[in-house]
């Protein structure tokens, strides 16, 4: 069905969809490496192929549906893979507790100016 309305779904013309296609995927690319090379930075004792094994791992947990917080969830499945106690696992923990706070924050900060204006 996706074939037959394709060219209602995808009305931009061809090269445009190639470019929108190409910033994507060098944006996801871009996050991943950055991320790899963050853990290398904070674990240079970890191999680089383990550090790819959980980038691309990240990457599967961050396109799943219905899932509140995918970096929480990521660590947990890291942490099933690892083993507790491992310096990566507690790691991406840490970077799931810091992603969970930035988001509290930016929901206080962006909802209490909100509720105080409509109490005044």
């Amino acid at each position: 069905s996706f074939l037959l309305f394709s060219k209602r779904l995808l009305s931009l013309a061809r090269p445009a969809l190639w470019w929108v296609f190409r910033m994507h995927f060098a944006r996801v690319l871009a996050v991943l490496s950055l991320s790899v090379l963050a853990w290398h930075f904070a674990m240079p004792q970890v191999a680089l192929g383990t550090l790819l094994f959980f980038a691309a791992l990240r990457l599967l947990a961050s396109r799943l549906p219905l899932v509140p917080n995918k970096e929480l969830m990521f660590a947990s499945v890291a942490l099933l893979v690892q083993g507790p106690g491992s310096a990566l696992t507690d790691l991406l923990s840490l970077c799931a507790l810091l992603t969970l706070l930035c988001h509290i924050v930016l929901l206080a900060g962006l909802t209490l100016p909100g509720l105080i204006r409509k109490q005044g």
